[in-house]
């Protein structure tokens, strides 16, 4: 009967040990100051990135283009042509539907494109 009370006691303790190690593990991915923050771009000044018109769903209409980063801020994008658009707005995220990371920008003319980055 020991040897029963002893086992119990084991696997009680293993179950909280896994919770325990399961809040640590969320502490440090969601909350850790050093983690990866997928809610800003990923680079920062200007560098060639894949960029895909928004609402197409079979992504035929995509760029690699200059886009420009200050601040954490994505705010401009430079089309093939040389001319520019200024970015009014971001919304940055992981990607759920490939591997990787992604910024949905509107620019001041209208346009809607996402920013990819594949890992």
């Amino acid at each position: 009967m020991e040897n029963d009370e002893n086992h119990t006691n084991e696997v009680g303790g293993g179950v909280v040990g896994l919770i325990i190690l399961y809040l640590i593990g969320a502490f440090f991915f969601h909350w850790w100051p050093f983690g990866i923050s997928y809610d800003k771009p990923w680079w920062d000044g200007t560098e060639y990135q894949r960029v895909c018109v928004v609402h197409n769903p079979n992504n035929d209409n995509c760029y690699t283009l200059a886009v420009t980063v200050e601040d954490k801020r994505i705010v401009e994008m430079e089309f093939p042509n040389g001319g520019y658009v200024s970015i009014s707005s971001q919304e940055c995220g992981k990607a759920v539907t490939f591997e990787g990371r992604y910024c949905v920008i509107y620019d001041t003319k209208g346009g809607d494109w996402q920013v990819e980055k594949s890992n």
